[in-house]
């Protein structure tokens, strides 16, 4: 299970840097581990334990780092109490979009950026397909 934990990584400006580097805690009997805990801070600041098991992942916690902050389950938004339910997900990033808004923007940003570039690579492609030998200046 352990080499299951999801990379990060590629996260990076997703994600609070608090949340790196992973910290990662396995739990079950010795060499069956069945389910991994690890924390991550959202971009807005809330410290979240997600657990990820066989089924998938879930919040078991989500407060914020201040704790002089107000946190009343009516400041969250219906996505993020969702989330609190115990509702599991099937990825990561999928939780990681329920919970925190800067998440789900910073992933949308990225996945437009790598399908706009798969596009023109494709563009390129198409246009050396049909036009063997012609160069970029030519047009």
């Amino acid at each position: 299970m352990a080499d299951l934990i999801p990379d990060l990584a590629p996260y990076t400006h997703g994600l609070d840097p608090a949340t790196f580097p992973l910290r990662i805690e396995t739990r079950g009997e010795k060499g069956n581990v069945n389910s991994v805990r690890f924390v991550v801070v959202t971009l807005e600041k809330y410290t979240s334990e997600i657990a990820m098991n066989g089924q998938g992942y879930r919040v078991e916690s989500f407060a914020p780092i201040d704790q002089s902050a107000t946190s009343s389950e009516s400041t969250l938004s219906k996505r993020q109490q969702e989330a609190l339910s115990g509702m599991i997900f099937e990825t990561i990033e999928a939780l990681l979009m329920a919970l925190s808004p800067g998440f789900e923007e910073f992933f949308g940003q990225e996945l437009s950026r790598r399908l706009n570039a798969i596009s023109w690579e494709q563009l390129e492609r198409d246009r050396e397909a049909q036009y063997p030998g012609s160069d970029d200046e030519d047009g």
